[in-house]
């Protein structure tokens, strides 16, 4: 699977995962939410991405929510930051890119 059809993939796979029911007026937000996501996967494990890999679904939806999620800020000690991903998803994620690396895939 390529980069693209992947970023295809995430954006079926979104409205669902996210529980959105109307899509088209979030459309522009998702398509920027997933090529973020492919990126920031693309960046994380190299040129070598195994995009059909199911961690890497499950990479891109954790990425996708968290950023469509979060966008909103949040006041913390006089500051405005964004609502951070729980610790569970986090390594979670670092976990799937390890084996990923690990398993020659990447």
């Amino acid at each position: 699977m390529t980069k693209e059809k992947f970023k295809e993939t995430l954006l079926v796979q979104m409205p669902p995962y996210l529980r959105i029911d109307d899509d088209e007026s979030e459309k522009p937000f998702l398509e920027l939410i997933a090529g973020a996501a492919c990126n920031w996967i693309t960046g994380s494990v190299g040129a070598k991405v195994p995009w059909e890999d199911e961690r890497v679904l499950a990479i891109g939806l954790a990425v996708a929510s968290d950023l469509y999620d979060k966008r909103y800020l949040q006041e913390q000690g006089g500051t405005y930051q964004s609502v951070a991903v729980s610790n569970t998803v986090k390594m979670l994620m670092n976990d799937f890119l390890l084996q990923l690396r690990l398993e020659g895939k990447v």
